[in-house]
């Protein structure tokens, strides 16, 4: 019990509880107010990033609505060490059941709450799978590890029962796709385009686009012309670094974007 009480009352446990729970460590001191502040701050701010996912704001707005709490917040920890220096000797031990409560509960925080960044990483963390054959070549070959990174265009949120989309895939991007059997495949066409290839050359939208393969990529041949959904974007399977197919795949199928991890 002696042990715990001077754990509990030292800088490395408040700290610990504000990272996990922004203004928990200032509760902890009795500085109750001023912890809730720094709760609705964070709160706050990280509405303003999700509004942003949604509807980008102009640099000019990002920098003080997301830079200045999060100046703030850094802040508070400064402040925190001074509480606790000048509030050690002056205020009784605290039950080692609540601190326990307390502990347990900012980990809970971090791991479900929407606002937490604890529970977005888990909820966006990489897609790590090895590359079953050479129909990623040049990108990688059979046995690369391979890492899909959703963030690179959505985002999942807690509670909410659909991806958010503040980008989409580009023509030219390697892709992966599949919810159990992953695929590594090539970006062709966006939603709602019209495409096809006449002489190896791709057609979109009545349009000849140029220089959007990959190095080492090859394209050859006639294909006729087809509308991509718009829910939908248009990948490309290869071959000995040819492409050999092209499939519609539903948005929501998109894993994320495919990088080499080595």
């Amino acid at each position: 019990m002696h042990r715990w009480s001077r754990l509990s009352r030292t800088p490395f446990f408040a700290i610990c509880l504000s990272l996990l729970l922004p203004g928990a460590g200032h509760i902890w001191w009795r500085e109750v107010a001023f912890g809730i502040f720094i709760f609705l701050i964070t709160i706050l701010a990280a509405a303003v990033a999700f509004v942003n996912l949604l509807i980008p704001l102009p640099l000019a707005a990002q920098i003080p609505l997301l830079g200045l709490p999060l100046i703030f917040y850094l802040a508070s920890f400064i402040d925190l060490h001074r509480t606790i220096r000048r509030k050690r000797g002056t205020t009784s031990p605290i039950p080692r059941y609540l601190a326990i409560s307390m502990l347990l509960g900012a980990v809970v925080y971090q791991l479900v709450a929407p606002t937490a960044p604890g529970a977005f990483l888990i909820a966006n963390r990489p897609v790590w799978y090895r590359q079953s054959d050479n129909s990623a070549f040049p990108l990688a070959r059979t046995g690369d590890w391979i890492s899909a990174q959703p963030v690179a265009y959505s985002a999942r949120v807690n509670f909410l029962p659909q991806r958010i989309w503040y980008a989409l895939p580009q023509r030219g991007e390697w892709v992966t796709i599949g919810s159990s059997e992953r695929r590594t495949v090539l970006v062709v066409a966006r939603p709602g385009e019209r495409v096809g290839v006449r002489d190896g050359l791709l057609i979109a939208d009545g349009q000849i686009v140029q220089g959007w393969l990959p190095t080492g990529v090859g394209l050859t041949g006639d294909w006729d012309l087809r509308d991509v959904g718009a829910g939908s974007i248009l990948v490309a399977t290869l071959s000995t670094a040819q492409i050999r197919q092209l499939i519609e795949v539903p948005l929501e199928e998109v894993v994320g974007r495919a990088d080499p991890l080595l």
